[in-house]
């Protein structure tokens, strides 16, 4: 594949972008912060086959760059680092055992607390 002349190598560092350095800077501020955490739940019956929902966002994670990209500053200026694609670590809880009602505060609270973990820019976790 030919490159363009305004494509870049993705490989090592790279500058950030204007929404890149404020979400930077704000993360100086506030390490560690889940701010830019965001729930979505989507309510499935019948069974779910869970491999097939991992290879999905593993093929998603693979597609967009954005998922993949973790901030690192190096010789004090931040840059950003694109991932090499990699399996999707999913982990599920079975609440099969739960009744109806005790099974949706079950996923409500499993969903709240994920949503609460900080996340780091440096991991991507």
């Amino acid at each position: 594949m030919t490159r363009s002349p305004t494509s870049r190598s993705r490989l090592g560092p790279l500058p950030l972008s204007v929404s890149q350095i404020r979400l930077w800077y704000l993360s100086q501020l506030v390490p560690h912060s889940s701010a830019y955490n965001e729930l979505i739940t989507i309510r499935k019956t019948g069974p779910l086959d869970v491999e097939a929902l991992r290879r999905a966002l593993t093929e998603v994670v693979a597609r967009h760059e954005v998922w993949r990209t973790t901030f690192r500053t190096v010789d004090g200026v931040p840059h950003q680092f694109i991932r090499e694609p990699a399996e999707v670590d999913l982990s599920c809880t079975d609440l099969t055992d739960l009744g109806p009602e005790d099974a949706v505060l079950r996923a409500t609270e499993i969903a709240a607390a994920d949503t609460l973990r900080p996340s780091t820019l440096p991991t991507g976790h």
